[in-house]
């Protein structure tokens, strides 16, 4: 995340208006996604099974619930929880940090019938000025070949490929409409190389541990966290309720009326055509 979002420095003024994202995580097997192997050794005996459940509602051990947990309400929130928090934090980070104003889902079980989760999920997520919309799938994945993951703003678009940003401006102002039927040609800006995924957190928690010894802020504070697992959390209530959820970033409590979305108010002169 850290190496995407500091690429990222200059995007907030780049689409700092009516900013819509795209993201996209995708999969698909025939034995469906979460499906992990169930250990044999895994039995009551072997398993703290009351200590593993936690707050969530007691029942009978389940070997099939404890390796699979990820299909169930009762532990997970499907892709949500899983997967749209790495999708999701890098651009709050961007953008700052901040909570969402309304969040709407939608998706169902259209493919992978042995579960409870859904294996196809989208949310939208408002905030003040511009929305992401993101999406996932178990049941197919070839979304990122149609459905790439961008930024579209006012000024400008960018285009997220592997190890690259492209960024390409919008014609804009008294552009000739040839000008602006052309296709921007986009800059493209390569990203250094994390190395490994199993190396792709060494560098938090190299600058965790250092923040901890300086006491300066680290680079993904508990705030961000907050903030982007808000927005994840609204989605699974608003998929499971099916109705959108509104929140209020003031007083970080759901509530019933929306918040006020941007608006034209007017530039002080008089419009009013003559006569009337």
């Amino acid at each position: 995340m850290t190496r995407l979002a500091s690429r990222s420095v200059g995007a907030k003024q780049l689409v700092n208006e009516a900013l819509r994202r795209l993201d996209n995580l995708r999969y698909n097997s025939t034995t469906g996604e979460w499906n992990y192997r169930i250990e044999p050794e895994g039995t009551p005996q072997t398993i703290d099974w009351k200590r593993w459940l936690g707050p969530a509602p007691n029942r009978l051990f389940s070997a099939e619930r404890y390796f699979r947990f990820r299909k169930y309400w009762d532990y997970s929130g499907g892709i949500a929880t899983d997967l749209f928090y790495h999708g999701l934090a890098p651009l709050v980070y961007a953008m700052g940090a901040q909570f969402p104003i309304a969040v709407s889902a939608c998706g169902g079980i259209y493919a992978q019938k042995d579960r409870e989760a859904p294996d196809t999920y989208s949310t939208v997520i408002e905030y003040p000025n511009f929305y992401i919309d993101m999406s996932g799938s178990m049941a197919n994945a070839a979304a990122n070949r149609h459905h790439r993951t961008a930024i579209y703003g006012h000024k400008g678009t960018i285009l997220f490929e592997r190890g690259q940003l492209h960024v390409a401006p919008e014609y804009l102002g008294r552009e000739t409409e040839s000008r602006r039927r052309q296709t921007p040609e986009p800059r493209v800006y390569e990203l250094p190389p994390v190395g490994q995924l199993r190396d792709a957190r060494s560098p938090h928690t190299a600058n965790f541990f250092a923040c901890v010894r300086s006491r300066k802020q680290p680079n993904l504070p508990a705030e961000l966290g907050l903030n982007v697992l808000v927005a994840i959390n609204l989605g699974v209530q608003a998929y499971r309720e099916g109705r959108s959820k509104l929140f209020d970033p003031k007083t970080q409590k759901i509530v019933n009326k929306p918040f006020p979305k941007p608006t034209w108010e007017g530039d002080g002169k008089n419009h009013t055509a003559s006569g009337d």
